[in-house]
């Protein structure tokens, strides 16, 4: 049998550029897994999901779904603060009616994500100089109490 590499039908140079450029892809590979935020899984780095992303999307329909329980209300939302981690987020929003036209109390809430579906855990209130209320100095510590597994990285000032 005929050595191909000595004919020059197969030059070594393409074949050593390919294999270089699936290390290369590989090993990408390996660092974006590495540092992109996955859903789902334990020891995940905090992250705020993108414009857009069907998790921001889930995390802001439960939420709209409860204000629309327990208010009648329908509203959009303007995010002040989300952050995730291990399938809890907390979320600070001011909603506003669809139209933008009416505006109302901002609405905080702990969700949770469980079976793959986020759920509002908590929307404390908002009194102010209510001590039991969002603006309370020890309430991300009792919240915390209340839901141990709630990650304290996704609290505002943590």
């Amino acid at each position: 049998m005929k050595n191909l590499f000595q004919f020059g039908r197969l030059p070594r140079r393409p074949f050593v550029a390919r294999l270089s450029l699936l290390v290369l892809a590989w090993a990408l590979m390996c660092l974006a897994a590495a540092y992109l935020p996955t859903s789902g899984h334990a020891g995940q780095q905090v992250w705020t999901p993108p414009l857009g992303s069907g998790e921001r999307q889930a995390i802001i329909h439960a939420l709209r779904r409860e204000v629309k329980a327990l208010h009648g209300l329908d509203v959009r939302f303007v995010i002040t603060h989300l952050k995730v981690k291990d399938d809890w987020a907390w979320l600070q929003t001011r909603p506003q009616s669809p139209d933008g036209e009416n505006s109302y109390e901002d609405i905080a809430a702990l969700l949770h994500k469980t079976n793959g579906a986020w759920r509002v855990r908590e929307i404390p209130c908002a009194e102010p100089d209510n001590p039991d209320c969002l603006d309370g100095p020890n309430f991300f510590r009792r919240l915390q109490g209340r839901f141990p597994e709630a990650p304290g990285e996704i609290f505002p000032g943590f």
